[in-house]
């Protein structure tokens, strides 16, 4: 592993690459150049004993008489001074006229004969013979000249060493120079590097910056700030969004809280007293339903600035969810409180306009005081929440947390505890309200309700205890209950031959819940009932706290071939064309607009579109509370195709329901 990554150095690799290109260069070098010098010396060598062998022929020619031209001493002198090893003088007879030197070269004439190569005679010698003439041109005789290629041969073997000392020297300099330029190179990239690891554990704040020459490290360094930059923007950004609203970009929960337990737990208890105030809207949920969830939210973001323009600059105004917001005001005493809530109510009861409507709110306000009623966030928040209830129960504008109004929260514990025993104990029981096809007038389904059957308060309707289960966390708990009776009594009806789909609610909280989707194929594989006779139904808000989870799990659900409605349409935020990208097969419209519809035109047209919009998403439409005949006409004019309501049946025991599908189904 050590050795993979040693070879995976950018260095290394450059080194062996230089080594590896230099061992074929060199080798071209030194025997390329090597070969050129040789060439020289040699060639320099021929020229310069075949000029002096001429010389020397051309000194002894011009005398008939060849003995008369020869100049001993001058021969002598050549030989010994010179590169002439031997020199032999022969007339025309081919009789040896003189001859110096170390001659061990017979005369024989075909034998001795110009070399014309260097290296090619004996002994080191280079041999050539010259023609000797006399005045008139006549053929004298010939002289032979032995010479010493050693010297020559001595400063080629020099000129190898030389060449190879060369590119040793160029080898050692390339290689010095790779390493100092892959190092130069190789560092600002570890510079990156290392930045780059503090950027990934999230310290955005150093500058990214390298010294380099080489443009492509400059440019990706460039990119890299870019990327730090981008980073830091963005969580500023989430941070950002993490502790504030997305919809009022005010403080959220997390925010407001983090701010009362810094204050109070620095501020002397006695000398510093604060306030935190929980405020909830009065008339925004009419609003909404009147206006739409657009106007909605407009009035939200102006209600949030009119109760900042409220405030102290170091008072802080947070959006709890929904219509709530909660204001904290440090170093408030009691009578400071009330003048800033009676600003805030002041201010909150004028009509404004909004998206081309008149809006008049109000709110409820409750407040509870640190130290008097808590010492941390969580405290506070409890008892200024229930002052706020009490506040809009009594239909006050304000209320101050008393102690006396613990006592309905303890009857909620007492409720929770008791629901809890409830559902472990078979107090529970299930009722069943037939759906009614418009066409046919047959049963094509029921709707499962859930009854508790309290030992002392006789039978409590699941509005009554439902959003406590949701609050304690007990819904996922009833939530099964649910599940599990109504899949067992739609199997029993499979098995004796009856399809009747059965509608069983969900919590907006059981959509979060991981085991959900396992659970259910669970159960439909316990009691072996096709997954078509199960339909869940799910409110429009349950979709849009965690639309991602919420689309992932109803789409699972679907696959499985259980049908999927919405309840109560028309009560929540959301409209047909938010809801087309979910597997939603029936959409069931809320009572209040059925109920009325017979005598109020808006109504009747409200869901008039609703049938004929839902129809061309290929939704099947259910309507909720029918009671009379006249809606019910309405309902068939408008191609309605469910109905339900009391003017059918009501919610039954099964002993019941059995009745009642006897005598209208005989």
């Amino acid at each position: 592993m050590k050795v993979k990554r040693f070879f995976s150095n950018l260095t290394v690799r450059m080194m062996i690459l230089v080594i590896i290109m230099h061992v074929v260069f060199l080798n071209i070098l030194y025997f390329g150049l090597g070969a050129v010098v040789e060439e020289g010396y040699k060639s320099q060598f021929i020229d310069y004993v075949r000029a002096d062998a001429y010389n020397i022929a051309a000194s002894m020619s011009g005398s008939s008489e060849l003995t008369n031209n020869i100049n001993k001493r001058a021969i002598e002198e050549a030989v010994l001074t010179g590169r002439t090893v031997f020199l032999r003088v022969l007339d025309n007879n081919n009789k040896v006229i003189e001859e110096v030197g170390d001659i061990n070269t017979p005369l024989i004439n075909e034998r001795f004969s110009e070399d014309f190569a260097f290296g090619h005679g004996d002994n080191n010698r280079y041999h050539i013979e010259a023609p000797l003439f006399d005045a008139n041109n006549q053929f004298l005789g010939r002289v032979q000249i032995g010479y010493d290629e050693t010297d020559t041969q001595e400063q080629i073997d020099l000129a190898y060493q030389r060449c190879f000392l060369f590119s040793m020297i160029y080898a050692l300099l390339a290689f010095m120079l790779t390493s100092y330029f892959g190092q130069r190179m190789t560092r600002p990239i570890q510079a990156l590097q290392k930045l780059t690891r503090t950027i990934a554990h999230g310290q955005y704040q150093t500058k990214v910056y390298v010294k380099t020459n080489v443009v492509e490290i400059e440019q990706l360094a460039h990119t890299v700030e870019f990327m730090r930059v981008e980073l830091v923007t963005q969580t500023d950004s989430m941070e950002h969004l993490a502790l504030h609203d997305s919809l009022t970009d005010l403080p959220n929960r997390v925010l407001l809280q983090d701010r009362v337990n810094q204050t109070v737990t620095s501020l002397s208890q006695k000398e510093h007293p604060c306030a935190l105030v929980v405020l909830d809207l009065n008339r925004f949920k009419e609003i909404n339903d009147s206006f739409g969830h657009l106007v909605g939210d407009s009035v939200l973001k102006r209600t949030s600035t009119t109760i900042a323009n409220s405030l102290r600059p170091s008072d802080t105004v947070a959006r709890l969810g929904g219509d709530e917001f909660a204001i904290f005001l440090p170093e408030t005493d009691i009578e400071s409180a009330k003048n800033v809530v009676e600003r805030m109510t002041e201010a909150l009861s004028r009509p404004f306009e909004c998206e081309g409507h008149s809006v008049v709110l109000g709110a409820s306000i409750g407040l509870a005081f640190f130290p008097e009623h808590g010492t941390n966030y969580e405290e506070l928040l409890q008892k200024a929440d229930v002052a706020m209830y009490v506040a809009k129960r009594a239909g006050f504008n304000s209320q101050i947390y008393q102690p006396q109004f613990d006592k309905d929260a303890l009857q909620q514990l007492t409720l929770i505890s008791e629901l809890k025993f409830a559902i472990e104990n078979e107090q529970l029981f299930p009722t069943f309200q037939p759906k009614i096809c418009m066409e046919t007038n047959q049963l094509i389904g029921v709707e499962l309700l859930v009854r508790w059957l309290h030992p002392e308060k006789g039978v409590i309707p699941p509005n009554d205890f439902i959003a406590s289960a949701e609050r304690s966390g007990l819904i996922s708990q009833l939530t099964q209950w649910v599940l599990r009776s109504g899949i067992k009594q739609a199997a029993i009806w499979y098995g004796i031959g009856r399809e009747i789909p059965v509608a069983i609610n969900l919590s907006p909280k059981n959509l979060v819940e991981e085991g959900l989707y396992q659970s259910i194929l669970s159960l439909l594989e316990e009691y072996k009932l096709p997954a078509n006779l199960l339909e869940l139904e799910i409110t429009e808000s349950s979709m849009f706290a965690d639309p991602l989870s919420a689309k992932k799990i109803l789409e699972a659900l679907d696959t499985l071939g259980i049908k999927i409605a919405i309840d109560d349409f028309g009560t929540g935020y959301s409209s047909l064309v938010q809801l087309r990208n979910i597997p939603i097969s029936i959409l069931k419209i809320d009572r209040s607009f059925i109920h009325h519809m017979a005598s109020n035109e808006s109504d009747a047209a409200i869901v008039s579109s609703t049938v004929y919009m839902a129809h061309m998403l290929g939704m099947k439409v259910v309507a909720e509370g029918v009671e009379n005949e006249e809606t019910l006409n309405k309902l068939k004019k408008i191609q309605c195709d469910f109905v339900q309501g009391y003017f059918f049946a009501k919610p039954m025991e099964i002993h019941d329901f059995e009745k009642w599908w006897q005598t209208t189904y005989p």
